[in-house]
């Protein structure tokens, strides 16, 4: 497991690091790539993830581009519940290639068994090439005193 050391904890990796790997499908390909994380998951904390990615792809030389920035998104059936949060990043040399990471609000380790409803409507966003729904928060009808 090479998700988080942990404190106190070094692990021997001993699997190869993906991220090369999706770094040569975002330049040389017209691959899609999705990677999600239940934002309360205890054995790959999204945060962690959040920060390899976002650190990985470098956009300071404008190889890769931010396609969309760091945002919630919704269900789309309710633009006022939050699904997650989503970014993505596009080469600039590739027409379709684009890679997204999700993270699924409430969600631990199983996302499909944790939340059903946001499992689906995140695969069926990739699957159909579609953005993912802004969410919207909820305006208050209370007064502050």
């Amino acid at each position: 497991f090479s998700g988080d050391d942990g404190a106190g904890f070094h692990y021997a990796y001993t699997e190869r690091d993906v991220l090369p790997i999706y770094r040569d499908a975002l330049m040389n390909t017209d691959m899609r790539v999705l990677v999600y994380n239940g934002d309360t998951d205890p054995g790959i904390n999204s945060f962690r993830t959040q920060d390899k990615y976002f650190n990985y792809f470098d956009t300071s030389n404008g190889d890769i581009n931010i396609d969309e920035d760091w945002r919630p998104w919704t269900l789309g059936t309710s633009h006022h519940r939050m699904g997650g949060y989503v970014t993505s990043y596009r080469a600039r040399n590739a027409s379709q290639a684009q890679f997204h990471f999700v993270t699924i609000r409430g969600s631990g380790h199983m996302v499909p068994e944790n939340k059903p409803p946001m499992a689906l409507a995140m695969i069926a966003n990739f699957l159909g090439n579609n953005e993912f729904p802004i969410y919207e928060a909820p305006h208050s009808s209370r007064r502050r005193q």
